[in-house]
């Protein structure tokens, strides 16, 4: 896949299937990072990074972190915290005045990303803005959820890249096929752990991953 300079990828799949290890490397492309770790799983997973609770704490390590070319922030935060955290990155109709502008842009990653937009709840306008107009203060996001018929349609419709890694649940196999055929979304339940279906749902493009990092052309998404 091209880099770009912002975009969104939104991975889905079981545990252990292999989404949470492709964002990684998508991550590391970034100078700048802010991991939201709503299950404590990043403490202590990478070298030198900081590691804060709570709001505040966030806060105090970002205004530490700008001063360096390079940095992750891995915080551990309460839905209601990650409003503050958006609005602080991208504020409402001034995005050139929030921190992801300022420092030239960063990459938000969110591994469970139906904990801050789900299906059916109205989503708190900073959320929003940061998922629908991140772009403009250079904020790339890279999103995963184990259950994609949970998470907004708001998120889906701003994706870039999607990557269905294997699913199991009727449901969320139906929610894949909203996005490529119904012939492909019958196969995600055979995937192997790390193999991936990646649809760019701009373009109509799909592609079979492998777990060797090998691609194979498939059928086009669904539009409209």
């Amino acid at each position: 896949m091209k880099s770009r300079v912002n975009y969104v990828e939104f991975a889905c799949g079981r545990k252990g299937s292999g989404k949470s290890e492709l964002l990684a490397r998508r991550a590391a492309r970034f100078a700048r990072r802010i991991i939201l770790d709503f299950a404590d799983e990043f403490a202590g997973a990478y070298r030198g990074a900081y590691e804060s609770v709570g709001f505040g704490e966030t806060l105090d390590a970002l205004e530490d972190a700008v001063t360096r070319p390079n940095w992750i922030v891995v915080c551990s935060l309460l839905p209601e915290e990650v409003v503050k955290l958006a609005a602080l990155l991208s504020p409402p109709g001034r995005p050139r005045a929030g921190l992801s502008y300022a420092v030239g842009g960063l990459a938000l990653e969110c591994g469970e990303v139906d904990i801050i937009a789900q299906t059916g709840a109205a989503l708190r306008p900073e959320v929003a803005n940061l998922v629908h107009r991140g772009r403009h203060s250079r904020t790339s996001m890279l999103l995963a959820t184990r259950r994609p018929r949970d998470v907004s349609r708001l998120v889906t419709s701003q994706m870039d890249v999607l990557s269905i890694f294997r699913q199991q649940e009727p449901a969320d196999i139906d929610y894949v096929a909203s996005f490529a055929s119904s012939d492909i979304a019958g196969q995600v339940a055979e995937l192997g752990d790390y193999e991936h279906v990646q649809v760019m749902p701009h373009s109509g493009r799909v592609a079979l991953i492998g777990a060797d990092g090998t691609e194979r052309m498939l059928l086009s998404a669904q539009t409209g």
